[in-house]
Parts: C-alpha cells; sequence; structure tokens
C-alpha cells in the first residue's frame, strides 16, 4: 500500500452512493478524489478508463465498501465505460449535476487543460461549417452541433469548474462563432447548476450553438462584433432570430422547442428584449439562461471598438441590472454560483501583496473561491485568513474596470459605452 493508515481496495468494489469523508489516492500516493466524493457510476467508469485498478482509502471509508461483502457480485466481463455513464447522465432523467466528478480538493490538470483547449478549437471549426451550409442554404442536419454538446457534457461531468475556466475566460479577437461556442458551454454550466438534467443541458448547448445562424443569411456588416449601426440597420438586426428559427425550421431533426429556445435568446425577462417584445415565463427557460450568458460576454469581451469589461466587474453589473427585472433572478443566482464573484480563471492580488489564480467554485455560497498562487500553493479562502484584496486585469486581454458607484445607474449598454470612454 502506498500509506499503511490506508486500506488497498479494488476499483471493482467500489459501490455507487458511498461519500467517502477523506481524500483517495492511487498506490503512489498520487491524489484521485478529493475528501467528501460521492462515489457514483461516472466516477468509477472515470478510474477505469484512466486504467486505475487498485486505490487507496482510509479505513473507515474502506468499512462502508465492506459492509454489503455478501452481496457483492462477480465483476462483469464488460466493464462500464465513461461513454456508457455519460450516456446514462444524459437518459436518466436526474439532475446532471448528480453526475459531477468531485474535484474541489484538485488542482487544475494541465493535460485536461490541453484536451479542453484542442476541444474548443474543433467546435469553432464544427460551428464555422454549419454556419458556411447556412449561408449557401445547405443545411441538412445539425447532428455535429448535438455531438458537440455531448461533448461538452462530457467535459462539465469530469470538471466543471476546469471546463467553465477554459471555455469562458476572456480572450482577444473573439468572434461570432468563438462567442456561440462560449454561449453554449457557459449556458449549460448554468444549467447545471439550476438541476436540470442531462438532456436538457445538451440541449441547452445546442441552443446556443445554433442561436445566431441567421445572421448568415444577412449582410456580412451584421456579423461583424461591436460594429456601429444605424437606426435602420439596428433595425433589420434584430429580425435575425426569426431568420434562425427560420432557417432551423427547415431541419426536420431540430425540436420545436429548440427552435423556439433559438428565436427567444435575445429576449428580455422585462420586454425590453427582441424580436418579439416578450418577458417573464413567456420566454422559453432555454433562452433565459442564454440570456444571462450572453449579456456576460458582450461585457467581459472586448471589440475593434472597445476593451473588454473586467469579468469580477461585469458580474457586478448583471446583478445591478437584476434587481432592475432585466434577468430572471434564479438564473442570475446560478450564474453567480457557476461563476463566483471573482469568475474561474481569473487572476486576483491577495491581501499579502500576492497573486493568485481562481481555480475552484466553493462549496457553499459564491464569495470565496479557492485560488493557487503562482507557486502552485492552494487558497481555500473559507478556511484562510488571507482574503482577496482586489481583482486583477489581465495581461492578455485589453480590459476596464468600471467602479461600483458607476454600476448602480449603468445599462448593459451604457456600460459597454463607459469602457470606450475609459479606454479613450
Amino acid at each position: 500500500m502506498g500509506q499503511s493508515a490506508n486500506v488497498t481496495i479494488w476499483v471493482e468494489d467500489l459501490q455507487s452512493g458511498v461519500v467517502c469523508s477523506h481524500p483517495i489516492v492511487d498506490q503512489s500516493g498520487v491524489l484521485l478524489l478529493g475528501a467528501n466524493t460521492e462515489i457514483t457510476e461516472s466516477v468509477i467508469a472515470g478510474l477505469v478508463d484512466r486504467g486505475i485498478e487498485q486505490v487507496e482509502v482510509h479505513p473507515k471509508d474502506a468499512a462502508q465498501f465492506q459492509k454489503d461483502d455478501s452481496k457483492r457480485k462477480e465483476p462483469s466481463a464488460k466493464r462500464t465505460t465513461h461513454a456508457d455513464t455519460e450516456q446514462s447522465a444524459l437518459d436518466s432523467g436526474r439532475p446532471l449535476r448528480n453526475f459531477l466528478v468531485d474535484r474541489f480538493d484538485e488542482p487544475l490538470d494541465e493535460k485536461r487543460y490541453e484536451s479542453l483547449k484542442k476541444d474548443y478549437a474543433s467546435a469553432i471549426e464544427q460551428v464555422d461549417e454549419i454556419r458556411e451550409a447556412v449561408s449557401k442554404h445547405q443545411l441538412k442536419t445539425i447532428e455535429a452541433i448535438d455531438d458537440l454538446s455531448q461533448r461538452f457534457t462530457s467535459n462539465l461531468i469530469d470538471d466543471h469548474d476546469q471546463t467553465v475556466s477554459v471555455f469562458g475566460s476572456a480572450q482577444e479577437q473573439c468572434d461570432l462563432t468563438e462567442r456561440s461556442v462560449k454561449l453554449a458551454n457557459l449556458g449549460m454550466a448554468v444549467a447545471v447548476e439550476m438541476g436540470l438534467d442531462g438532456k436538457a443541458v445538451s440541449e441547452i448547448g445546442t441552443t446556443g450553438l445554433l442561436h445566431d445562424v441567421g445572421l448568415f443569411m444577412m449582410d456580412e456588416k451584421f456579423r461583424q462584433v461591436g460594429v456601429v449601426l444605424s437606426e435602420d440597420e439596428q433595425w433589420t438586426y434584430r429580425k435575425h432570430p426569426i431568420l434562425s428559427e427560420q432557417c432551423l425550421s427547415e431541419v426536420g431533426e431540430v425540436a420545436s422547442h429548440i427552435r423556439l429556445a433559438v428565436e427567444q435568446v435575445h429576449e428580455q425577462y422585462n420586454g425590453v428584449g427582441f424580436p418579439r417584445g416578450l418577458s417573464g415565463n413567456r420566454i422559453h427557460p432555454y433562452a433565459r439562461i442564454l440570456n444571462v450568458v450572453d449579456a456576460y460576454l458582450q461585457l467581459i469581451l472586448p471589440t475593434d471598438r472597445r476593451p473588454g469589461i473586467l469579468p469580477h466587474d461585469a458580474i457586478g453589473i448583471l446583478l445591478h441590472q437584476a434587481r432592475h427585472g432585466l434577468f430572471e433572478p434564479t438564473v442570475i443566482r446560478a450564474f453567480l454560483l457557476t461563476q463566483t464573484l471573482f469568475p474561474l480563471g481569473s487572476t486576483v492580488e491577495l491581501t499579502d501583496g500576492t497573486m493568485a489564480t481562481v481555480i475552484r467554485r466553493p462549496r457553499d455560497g459564491y464569495a470565496m473561491p479557492v485560488l493557487q498562487r503562482e507557486s502552485g500553493e492552494r487558497i481555500d479562502l473559507s478556511q484562510s485568513t488571507i482574503q482577496i484584496a482586489r481583482p486583477i486585469r489581465s495581461d492578455a486581454v485589453d480590459q476596464v474596470r468600471i467602479s461600483q458607484q458607476a454600476m448602480e445607474s449603468m445599462t448593459l449598454e451604457s456600460a459597454m459605452q463607459a469602457a470606450i470612454n475609459i479606454s479613450g
């Protein structure tokens, strides 16, 4: 055994439903699962897929696996794979968050980071192909989009926080396709937090990826992010969600509720959105989720005309707007719990003057995330006397700060105009 105090357990003997109060490591002492992890079929399948046959567990946790020894079945010839578990998560009708692997006690994984970046790049290529087909009136299937949504679901199950960090971060030169990929992933993450099942979460991803396809049936000017439009052009632009729905209606496999949500992503909860000025529960739940994420991305992503707004400040602006009824309150709360007040992947300065990166959401609430210093040291703010002093602008992205006082009277549009004024 890697540690004399631990007990060796075969992975095939782990049982779903058991909560391990202590960390689980491999035979070399490498952390596999953090403390308080619930053993699920997804967790077991993940270990199997990594080629792990035995794990080291605390004696008290080991006792839980030994209680029902008489009922234990012989291992089957065909083991459950991670793909089987993902399909189960999609089909079970249970909240997808029940299937998430608990990685709270783990650092970010470099191999997983590289895999997520590859998925991001691949998604952009595939969405571009779909949009090219739309522009030529040749879209016959969205199978590739559905496959992408299921892949995003797999990423969230494997490591929710690192997936949100990679796909939800601000970056320079983010075109319409990249924004849609970010929108889909963040929207799915918020849906997970809201307790939606795997099928609904995947459908929200599909909706996010397809919501702006109508723009590819319009003049190229309307696809330029941040471009200044005349009043007449704005009127034309606001019709694109209807074009998106009409385009998808010609593809028989797109469900009617997904088409409806696609048309409504730009509607606002208080009725000031477009194309039809719907409000409240008349807007599809998928669209209400994606609308909040879309507003966040508009704020944090720079354009040719203006810098982005610091993610921490962007969340502050959303919270102020929510008080005025612009967004559904339950969605805003879920978004806050998904990203925290200091969004995943962002940089902060600590009260001791050092810098750190936000790597994990807190177990409870949204104010005290888990950080990692440049040295690799992990800091759980809920258990530390060190706290966050302020958020820090990224060196890689053109960003500005918005004061707390200014946020109180800002709309989304005036916030973006303020970014132009500050940078000028």
